[in-house]
């Protein structure tokens, strides 16, 4: 019976095993596809080169578009442990191609780097239609608190499959905060949130004093931070805005801040384990900002604030 399948070259095989380095390219198992054999002259490879899409019709991920010529080559190949490699061709719906790619790359540029170079964690803040109610008996709200009021959750996702160490983040943002609650902080993590406070110094002479009194303003500068934020775990944390009893911020337009400044965003850093150190990296979200509607947008997390200027850089505070 003449054999259909679209097989790879002896060639292919030992250069896609040489360049996932014998590693088992799912990055959940990284298993090493190698060991000794009993011979000292011979070695057992337990990996095995797989089709991303397969190499005869009817199989996981076939793909009628590919020539036979495509399905053979390497950018269609691989390298995983036999286990994975069961796994993957007997529940296709689960690992599709775009996601086998996806590892594949992530998988050799791991191998380049002799380690995970993390990526930017999921950082940004959410709007929730309408208001928590509180717990206690006769507790209620009132139109004039929608009004006044908004509720919305800010969100830190670490993707990695690698631990996030020492976050610390900045919010500007274009409402003073006027109350927090963690609604979602696994344990073990020592989170600080807190406002960025005035410094006020004052003296005095002979039987004089100084005395506060009021309280300082809720701001809309905030400082989170954070020891350590495990591999692929969340927190979130309820925010309640007001709108900006001083109505400074909102009415600025943009030629007020001057051309590309950013008004309102999130700003800061975070460490990852890499060849033995921890390295730094920065993280920037743009917000958006509709004065109308008091809508908040996040825009996806950047490592830097190009194309932007930050109102403090563009030189309006400083």
């Amino acid at each position: 019976m003449p054999n259909n399948r679209d097989e790879f070259s002896y060639k292919v095989r030992m250069r896609l095993r040489e360049r996932a380095a014998f590693i088992c390219t799912n990055p959940d198992c990284r298993g090493l596809t190698v060991k000794p054999h009993s011979d000292p002259e011979k070695s057992v490879v337990t990996g095995e080169a797989s089709h991303i899409h397969a190499a005869s019709e009817n199989g996981p991920r076939y793909n009628p578009n590919q020539t036979p010529e495509e399905r053979a080559n390497i950018e269609n190949a691989i390298w995983l442990c036999a286990v994975c490699a069961d796994q993957v061709d007997k529940d296709a719906q689960k690992y599709p191609a775009e996601l086998l790619k996806e590892w594949k790359l992530e998988h050799e540029n791991w191998v380049a780097a002799e380690g995970m170079v993390a990526k930017i964690p999921v950082l940004q803040i959410k709007d929730i239609p309408g208001l928590s109610l509180p717990t206690e008996v006769g507790a209620q709200i009132t139109g004039e608190d929608c009004d006044r009021f908004r509720e919305r959750h800010l969100l830190l996702e670490n993707v990695n499959r690698v631990s996030l160490f020492n976050l610390s983040v900045r919010l500007q943002l274009p409402e003073p905060i006027v109350s927090t609650r963690g609604i979602q902080i696994p344990p073990g993590i020592d989170v600080r949130f807190r406002p960025e406070s005035l410094e006020w110094i004052a003296s005095a002479q002979g039987t004089g004093s100084v005395q506060v009194l009021r309280p300082q303003r809720p701001t809309t500068n905030w400082t989170l931070e954070l020891d350590h934020l495990p591999a692929r775990m969340t927190i979130r944390i309820a925010l309640l805005t007001i709108i900006d009893p001083m109505g400074s911020l909102l009415s600025m337009n943009g030629e007020e801040w001057g051309e590309g400044a950013l008004r309102y965003y999130i700003e800061g850093r975070f460490f990852f384990e890499y060849r033995g150190e921890r390295t730094q990296m920065p993280i920037v979200v743009p917000l958006n900002f509709e004065a109308t509607t008091r809508a908040l947008e996040s825009l996806p997390a950047q490592p830097d604030f190009e194309p932007y200027t930050s109102i403090l850089r563009a030189g309006r505070w400083g």
